[in-house]
């Protein structure tokens, strides 16, 4: 199986910054004005876990004085960077679009025909490229990446079918960790039941 590195990040997508919050957040100034709020769905930090999954529950509300440019809203095939550690890389999926994006994270989007954005996504979240941004970033006070440090990574280069056959693997491995953590959710609500009535106090 043929695998070249010679085609760099930004040579396949279009790259941009995330939203930086306090430029659109509404305030008491705009209430006072009378601007209309706009609220939507803002990913944070903790609403993605280390694999790329969206928890939505986790997930907070943005309140912004104005309607926000498409560029801000997650859309289906985008991948969104986190600029720190762990460097997750996340797909968006049909259910996950209409999201606001903040500055923490980088949006790749226009993905060029040779590339699948899945199978980007999945060696973007590769033990390879982790380490390869550890390793840029050893001896650094806080570690994060930039648009220039992802724009230069080295791509592996596979067929588009090869790509996509792939991605049945990745697509099949995302969906078992997303049933295994429903599972822990559930056996957590079981055990902590379980804990209430172990401790429950006499009256």
């Amino acid at each position: 199986m043929e695998m070249r590195c010679n085609v760099e990040l930004k040579d396949v997508v279009s790259m941009n910054a995330g939203l930086v919050l306090t430029r659109k957040r509404y305030q008491d100034e705009h209430a006072i004005k009378g601007y209309e709020k706009h609220t939507y769905p803002l990913l944070n930090l903790h609403s993605i876990d280390d694999y790329g999954n969206i928890i939505e529950e986790k997930m907070e509300t943005f309140e912004s004085f104005e309607d926000l440019d498409s560029q801000y809203l997650t859309q289906e095939g985008m991948l969104l960077v986190r600029v720190n550690y762990p460097y997750t890389c996340t797909y968006i999926r049909k259910e996950d679009e209409g999201y606001v994006i903040p500055s923490y994270f980088i949006v790749l989007d226009e993905v060029k025909d040779d590339y699948d954005p899945i199978f980007l996504s999945w060696y973007l979240n590769s033990k390879r490229v982790k380490h390869e941004f550890e390793r840029m970033q050893s001896g650094t006070l806080v570690p994060s990446i930039n648009q220039k440090i992802l724009s230069e990574l080295k791509l592996p280069h596979y067929s588009k079918e090869k790509q996509k056959e792939l991605n049945e693997l990745y697509v099949l491995l995302m969906k078992e960790r997303r049933l295994y953590q429903a599972l822990m959710k559930e056996k957590e609500k079981y055990y902590d039941a379980i804990e209430e009535i172990v401790f429950k106090e006499e009256k």
